[in-house]
Parts: structure tokens; sequence; C-alpha cells
């Protein structure tokens, strides 16, 4: 669905959806997942883009309001409960370190220390959540 009428600049290329994911995986990827709909904005951009630091600010502020109990029903919304389902999907802990393996995307924002090889797969380091 496009806001506007047709070439209105609101209006997200074909390619991808207005939280900024890709519609198809890329042809020659071998990782065919894709999020759920709707993500929170500005971690995926153009369909081609994964920030990773507001993808860890997200986790922050998910892991504050599920697991501090801040949130009520009504606080938790779909983008919400989107990126707990891609979260949880892609997430997987290996020697006391909690991962998240990435999208076959440039990923923006992030230090090669925050990034690990894994059976040829890259994940991002979330030490937010890793046990201290």
């Amino acid at each position: 669905m496009y806001p506007g009428p047709s070439g209105a600049p609101e209006n997200h290329k074909r390619s991808y959806c207005a939280d900024g994911v890709r519609q198809k995986p890329k042809p020659e990827s071998a990782d065919i997942s894709l999020p759920d709909w709707p993500q929170p904005h500005g971690i995926f951009v153009n369909g081609t883009e994964f920030h990773a630091l507001t993808f860890l600010s997200k986790v922050r502020e998910l892991y504050d309001k599920v697991v501090d109990c801040a949130a009520g029903e009504t606080d938790y919304s779909m983008e919400d409960e989107a990126f707990s389902r891609m979260l949880s999907s892609r997430t997987i802990f290996s020697d006391n370190h909690v991962l998240f393996r990435l999208f076959d995307l440039d990923t923006i924002g992030s230090s090669a220390s925050l990034i690990e090889e894994l059976e040829g797969l890259c994940y991002l380091r979330m030490d937010c959540l890793s046990p201290a």
C-alpha cells in the first residue's frame, strides 16, 4: 500500500516495504528468510542496509519493556511483536555470548569487534544480553 499517488515522494520503492525490509530475498542469497512486518523504523533501510546500532538500541528498549515489566499490554506494539519474533528466530548462544544472525545486507554502524563468523555465517554480538 502506498500513501501517495503514483510517483509521490512519500511512497517507498517497489523492492522494499515502508519499514525498509526487502520484499523478496536476494536471488543469490543463501538466507531466504525475511523479518515479519512491521519492523521498527531505522533498522532496515532501502532493503539493502542493516543498521546495527539502531538494532541494538531496539533490543535494549524491548528488554526494558519485557524483562523490567515496564510494558502493559497496550505498550507492546505490532512492531515490538514482529521484532521479538525476528530476534528469537535468529538468536543463538555461543561461548557466553548472545549472537544475532545477520541478514545478507550491508551492516552499518558496527565495529568489527561486534561481528563474529561461525560456520560461514555472520552474527552480531549482543553484549547487552550476554551473561556478565
